[in-house]
Formats: structure tokens, sequence, C-alpha cells
């Protein structure tokens, strides 16, 4: 049986192995001269192996799996876009350095999606808090769990 986030229509993923792929939510502090701005980052964490010693930037599994984190970051991003309008604003960031070697999570590769209020609009459907919350459920609905 394949993973439901393998089967999604919207994005073209290697079938190399299944990985779970996890999400983990954190705010990201303000900076000084942009005191009313709220932001988030929502970072996906996925491994291809279990295998705690690998960690090799080369890896071309590690560079297929990081397209594929991306891959989703992004589908999600321009699916909520024109629903959540006003003063949010996403960035989806990943790099070569997105394939890491966790303390918690072993070696493994991640991809962030930056969620920002210019307006510290928080408290309404289409501020920051709403934003997170459609973005964690279409995740969701492509397999990644909360981690």
């Amino acid at each position: 049986m394949q993973s439901p986030l393998a089967e999604t229509p919207e994005t073209n993923f290697s079938r190399d192995r299944p990985a779970d792929v996890f999400m983990h939510l954190w705010s990201v502090p303000n900076t000084a001269e942009v005191t009313h701005e709220i932001s988030w980052e929502l970072e996906l964490i996925a491994s291809h192996t279990a295998n705690s010693n690998h960690l090799d930037p080369a890896c071309p599994a590690c560079h297929r799996l990081r397209s594929r984190l991306q891959s989703m970051a992004q589908a999600v991003v321009r699916r909520l876009t024109p629903i959540v309008m006003g003063s949010i604003v996403f960035d989806v960031y990943s790099d070569f350095a997105s394939i890491i070697c966790s303390p918690t999570a072993g070696p493994c590769v991640t991809v962030s999606i930056y969620i920002h209020d210019r307006n510290d609009n928080g408290s309404t459907l289409n501020g920051s808090s709403g934003a997170v919350a459609r973005i964690k459920e279409a995740l969701k609905n492509l397999g990644v769990r909360e981690r």
C-alpha cells in the first residue's frame, strides 16, 4: 500500500522508499525594526534511511527527498495563497544545507515554510493563526504528521 503522499496528483514524488514526513511549528522572534509582525516557521522533516551514520550532502536520494518536500510545501502554499489574503506572506526555504543530522531525528532533510503576518492580524480568520491551521490541515491531507 502506498502512502497517500505518493499518490497526490499535484506533485511528482520519487518512489524510492516511502518516507515518513513530519512537521514541526514554532514562532520566529521579531526583529527590533518590525514589532507589529508575527512570523512562524513550519518545518517539514524526513529521512530516506534508518542508517544513523548516513550524512552525505551529495546523496542523490537526499536530494530527491529535498525536492519532494519542497514540491509539497510549494503546492500547499500555491493552493492557499488565494484563500489567505491580506497581510499574510509565505516563503518556502530549502537549500543544500537542508540535508542535516539532527540530534533527535538523525540524518534528515528539511524544508521550511515561513508564514509572515505583516499586520499582526493573528486573531482573524485571515491572520497568521488561520494561515498556519490551513497549511497544517493541507499537509495532514498529504500524509504529513505532527512531531
